[in-house]
């Protein structure tokens, strides 16, 4: 069941489906949206796996380690990553301005570029859900998940939003 079939008055899914399942049917579609929204603008390289590295809080300024730890894997795992955009030309690693050993991601104009496309895509999104469920509902949807990942960001010590 989608957002739309919620709008036009379906029955709402019962007890059995879990809140996870339902944030990660919506967290498909959002993941979905951005990937064609980029592929639209000419962005065709990226799949979801390089989107992930993109996600909030972004890579800009991020360490391979930091990028690693938000996506709950190691810094081997996430190289691949990084060469393909690197390659692509949506980031570069430079010497960390503070620690020489170190690296950190900077985005460059493409890099920029796609990272706007993202946003917009978001923005477009958002608006949508709030056409189809009300702007009242979707602010209340919005303010208690913000909450939610305020509590979990204070008990996992992952920085706040």
């Amino acid at each position: 069941m989608n957002i739309d079939e919620l709008s036009r008055g379906s029955e709402l899914p019962g007890p059995e489906v879990r809140i996870g399942s339902l944030l990660r049917m919506a967290h498909e579609i959002a993941e979905t949206t951005v990937v064609e929204a980029a592929a639209a603008a000419g962005y065709s390289e990226p799949r979801p796996a390089h989107f992930r590295l993109m996600r909030f809080p972004g890579l800009e300024r991020a360490r391979p380690t930091e990028l690693a730890a938000r996506l709950e894997t190691s810094k081997q795992a996430i190289n691949p990553l990084l060469h393909d955009l690197e390659r692509w030309g949506y980031i570069q690693r430079q010497l960390h301005p503070d620690d020489e050993r170190g690296r950190i991601v900077r985005l460059t104009g493409r890099g920029q570029a796609l990272m706007a496309v993202i946003a917009e895509a978001h923005a477009r999104l958002e608006s949508r859900w709030a056409r189809l469920v009300g702007q009242r509902r979707f602010a209340t949807l919005r303010a208690i998940l913000c909450e939610l990942a305020e509590e979990h960001s204070a008990l996992d010590g992952r920085p706040p939003l």
